[in-house]
């Protein structure tokens, strides 16, 4: 196989993989084992849940400080491959308020579902921090651009 092939089913490959994961963690992931029913739940209310569950914390002292953050530094790291994956997917190159508009679509998509089938919890600080994410990863493309115009020159 000749390595410019080898570079395209990698690409393939990776975005396959990325959007399988992200499905995964977003509908099914075991984070809702603790056997709360989160139907018909959700926030619209910007960062309330987080500051809430932040002051509880600081105040009790609560063992949650790893819930906290995981949830917190999971949505943002969950979406920073999202506008490289869409670039590979499309093969066209979406920059600025396009991509932030696609990533915004894609986060609200998702709470909308989650929302809809019962599962997990709607939140709009999700949106929030999947955004950032999506924003930090805008900033990684130029450095994945070199790369994709190798494999598909």
């Amino acid at each position: 196989m000749h390595p410019i092939e080898i570079t395209r089913w990698l690409i393939r490959f990776s975005v396959v993989v990325y959007f399988l994961l992200l499905g995964y963690i977003v509908f099914f992931a075991g984070r809702r084992q603790d056997g709360q029913n989160f139907r018909k739940k959700m926030n619209v209310y910007p960062l309330s849940n987080k500051i809430e569950l932040f002051n509880k914390i600081r105040v009790a002292g609560s063992g949650q400080y790893y819930f906290f953050w995981e949830n917190i530094i999971g949505n943002i790291l969950m979406f920073i491959p999202l506008p490289v994956m869409i670039i590979l997917l499309s093969g066209k190159k979406i920059v600025g308020y396009r991509m932030l508009l696609l990533i915004l679509s894609i986060s609200v998509a998702i709470e909308t579902l989650q929302y809809l089938c019962n599962i997990g919890f709607a939140d709009v600080d999700d949106v929030l921090l999947n955004t950032l994410g999506g924003l930090a990863g805008m900033a990684v493309v130029p450095f994945f651009s070199r790369a994709y115009q190798q494999a598909y020159s």
